[in-house]
């Protein structure tokens, strides 16, 4: 590590991600996130991938800022993916004493917006279990009109003729 290297670390069961607001430049953008149940974490800008690193450490992540620059210097905010009200907010600022370079952070947690989304996820899962069954559902009725028309076109036809329906014509 060299001195001008920062990291944020963010732990957590759940999939994390990593985002950057700049207050000069008023922008911000979602730098990386980590996948709890894939374990690993990914970069998701590109363009970034030569000033930030992220690593997975088994129970989220490490970002990595390797050049501590004005460009790089903000609020960096982790939170749950699927429920951006958790997170945790890191301001990473120069400080100037003596003429050196120094690195304030300062780490602070949303007590008063963190929320369970343990009923987003969990309806999430309910939906997604409906619509497969309401998928089969329909398949099933599908196949069982088609059934009932080809054994009703049998019966009219004994010799196994098609009508006229099915040739096309």
């Amino acid at each position: 590590m060299n001195g001008n290297e920062t990291f944020v670390e963010c732990s957590s069961n759940a999939d994390i991600t990593f985002k950057f607001k700049n207050p000069v430049e008023n922008t911000s953008f979602v730098i990386a996130e980590c996948d709890a149940m894939i374990t690993t974490c990914r970069m998701l800008v590109r363009d970034i991938e030569n000033i930030y690193n992220i690593s997975y450490t088994g129970r989220g992540g490490i970002l990595h800022i390797n050049h501590r620059a004005k460009y790089t210097y903000g609020t960096y905010e982790c939170f749950e993916t699927y429920c951006p009200s958790n997170y945790v907010a890191v301001d990473i600022n120069p400080r100037y004493i003596d003429g050196g370079d120094a690195n304030i952070t300062r780490c602070e947690r949303n007590e008063e917006r963190e929320t369970d989304c343990t009923p987003i996820v969990g309806l999430g899962y309910v939906s997604l279990v409906l619509c497969v069954i309401s998928y089969i559902l329909l398949i099933s009725h599908i196949s069982s009109i088609l059934l009932i028309r080809r054994i009703k076109d049998d019966k009219t036809n004994p010799l196994g003729q098609r009508s006229q329906r099915f040739r096309g014509q």
